[in-house]
């Protein structure tokens, strides 16, 4: 723990000499390590800490939208479940879409025919994605 800068320590008479997180500069940036499984509130605490002791956040910073909608809908609770799901769906819709390209590719000789699928199914996605909110605001005014 030569060059290592302690950051926390533990809450334990034996323990409690030694930290229970450290950050150590490494090449051109930081590595903060921790010996212990935290809290989510405090893991919440030391990588906000650790992205603005190295420059990545700052107080105006935001969540993706996509996170924070998938927050606001299911809640603080269900979203990164759910998230999780949509990610994975997303991943595999894109694998599907690869594999789809390149069958036709091999059968057809162009890439053209896929390229119009494609575009076509951005254009059905944002005809859904317009829709998101009008039925809260009809049941709302109802």
């Amino acid at each position: 723990m030569e060059t290592a800068k302690p950051v926390a320590f533990y809450d334990h008479p034996f323990f409690g000499r030694w930290p229970a997180i450290t950050r150590n500069r490494y090449g051109t940036g930081t590595l903060t390590y921790e010996g212990t499984a935290l809290s989510d509130k405090l893991q919440d605490i030391v990588v906000l800490d650790t992205l603005r002791a190295s420059g990545l956040a700052s107080s105006d910073q935001q969540l993706p939208p996509t996170v924070r909608l998938t927050n606001d809908v299911f809640g603080s609770k269900d979203a990164p479940i759910i998230f999780g799901w949509i990610v994975a769906g997303h991943q595999l819709g894109a694998a599907f879409a690869a594999l789809l390209a390149g069958v036709l590719r091999n059968s057809l000789g162009t890439y053209t025919v896929a390229t119009m699928i494609s575009g076509a199914l951005c254009l059905v996605a944002a005809v859904m994605v317009l829709r998101i909110n009008r039925r809260a605001y009809a049941l709302a005014a109802a």
